[in-house]
């Protein structure tokens, strides 16, 4: 049975039946197939799924995934990465080599250098790279941050670090760039980093990182409290409760 928009009319009209009353009215869809890590909208809250979900019967809302062991509430966190290695470079790109994790998050998972968006959401970005001077000559490093949603990895535009090595002995030098940027379910990111001569350099493991703050709405004052309506005859009770009979 297909899904319908209950309206404020049909409310207000009690022209409401079968299965096209869904209270919540999110995004989790009960009729629906889930894979492990799919992450859905429910109540106003996130989860992800702990593992392979088969569809149930359009209604049957004992299957909220906030009662199901099948669900976990999603919390948004800072997600944190940083280099296990040092790792030479010249006048070539290569990808830096993010395979750390200091804080993690359901949200994210990394690979081959690649960190995987597994829900979507604004999130502030922060990138440091710290490079050092191997060959003592005087030399610009260039980083760039990539994005893929599906069409193959690009630069994001205006997304770059640029590091300046001097030329003497522990010449390091660090650079950081914060940005806010709107990532979707199955983006992938990763950083590339590249000399602009044939000067060798090397990142630092202590001065590489790249850390993912989520941005929440903030809300606005509060307005005046409005008039109390006409009373009628239906009975809010709040949100639903397996346990509790309704009539």
């Amino acid at each position: 049975m297909a899904r319908t928009q209950v309206t404020e009319q049909q409310i207000k009209d009690r022209s409401i039946t079968g299965a096209s009353f869904v209270p919540e009215m999110m995004y989790y869809d009960e009729t629906a197939n889930y894979s492990t890590n799919n992450i859905i909208n429910w109540a106003g809250k996130q989860f992800i799924a702990n593992t392979n979900i088969t569809g149930i019967q359009e209604g049957d809302l004992t299957q909220n995934p906030t009662l199901s062991s099948d669900w976990d509430e999603l919390e948004a966190s800072i997600y944190s990465v940083y280099p296990s290695t040092t790792q030479t470079f010249t006048n070539t790109r290569v990808d830096v080599t993010f395979d750390t994790v200091r804080f993690t998050s359901p949200s994210f998972t990394i690979a081959s250098n690649e960190i995987t968006f597994n829900s979507s959401g604004t999130f502030m970005l922060n990138l440091t790279i710290s490079v050092d001077n191997i060959d003592n000559n005087r030399a610009t490093a260039y980083s760039f941050v990539q994005i893929d949603t599906g069409s193959g990895y690009a630069d994001i535009p205006s997304l770059s670090i640029y590091n300046y090595s001097r030329s003497t002995s522990d010449g390091s030098d660090t650079s950081s760039i914060t940005i806010p940027y709107t990532f979707n379910t199955g983006d992938k990111l990763k950083v590339q980093i590249i000399s602009n001569s044939t000067v060798q350099l090397a990142t630092r493991i202590a001065g590489c990182n790249i850390s993912l703050f989520p941005i929440k709405a903030v809300s606005g004052p509060k307005g005046d409290l409005g008039a109390v309506g006409p009373s009628g005859d239906l009975n809010w009770l709040g949100d639903y409760n397996s346990g509790t009979i309704y009539t």
